[in-house]
């Protein structure tokens, strides 16, 4: 449990950084689209598929930070504590595109795309669900989702950031051994860490490791390029 609370902790930047550039991508692809509105360049068949594919991606980053909040926190996080506003309609969408293939993206009015509803799916229970899609443009919504889950990851991480375990020398030690039988390390490689593995030992035992800091750096990256606000 404690080494995969390092693992989650050590990924978390990563992975709010992968929410950012799916994000990127749909407003980029967005803007596209806008463009060939006004120049009236049609069609837009590929610019439409890419966006819903991009949005399909930044649904399951999103259920990704979700999953490393809970492990950070040592507890569940509903999808309304993680997006107050979005949540429910997030993981309809997730379980939407992921489980039913769904592309969600599925209407236009002006310069904009737009998610209409109402929304039906049946869930693994064979309830059927159904959800009304929030009013905004794809670009808009994608960015509102943003400022709600980075929101929520920054106060996990405010609160219980510091709990998340740091390698010690034995988690180091297996990961020495651990390359040392990997056969994509070359043959130089192992004798020269074989040679001086207490050296290298020492110098990541006294490395120091703040996987809050990097992801709280991480959020506070996306809010500046995305112009997010979030207290």
């Amino acid at each position: 449990m404690r080494t995969h609370r390092i693992d989650v902790g050590s990924n978390l930047k990563d992975k709010l950084e992968e929410c950012g550039f799916f994000l990127g991508h749909i407003l980029r692809v967005s803007e596209i689209i806008r463009i060939k509105h006004l120049t009236k360049d049609y069609p837009l068949n590929s610019e439409l598929a890419e966006l819903n594919y991009f949005f399909s991606a930044y649904l399951n980053s999103i259920q990704a930070v979700k999953d490393t909040c809970q492990i950070i926190m040592g507890k569940s996080i509903s999808w309304e504590e993680l997006s107050p506003t979005y949540g429910k309609f997030v993981y309809y969408c997730r379980n939407a595109t992921t489980h039913d293939g769904s592309l969600m993206i599925n209407a236009g009015k002006g310069l904009h795309s737009y998610i209409v509803g109402p929304l039906r799916r049946i869930d693994s229970k064979g309830v059927l669900k159904e959800v009304s899609p929030p009013p905004e443009d794809v670009a808009t919504l994608s960015q509102n989702i943003a400022s709600e889950v980075l929101q929520t990851a920054k106060k996990v991480l405010e609160r219980k950031g510091a709990d998340t375990p740091s390698p010690n020398l034995a988690d180091f030690a297996k990961m020495v051994d651990d390359a040392m039988n990997n056969d994509f390390i070359p043959d130089f490689a192992k004798r020269m860490l074989s040679e001086k593995r207490d050296e290298v030992l020492s110098s990541l035992s006294s490395a120091k490791f703040d996987y809050a800091k990097g992801a709280l750096n991480a959020i506070e990256s996306l809010c500046k390029r995305f112009r997010l606000t979030i207290t």
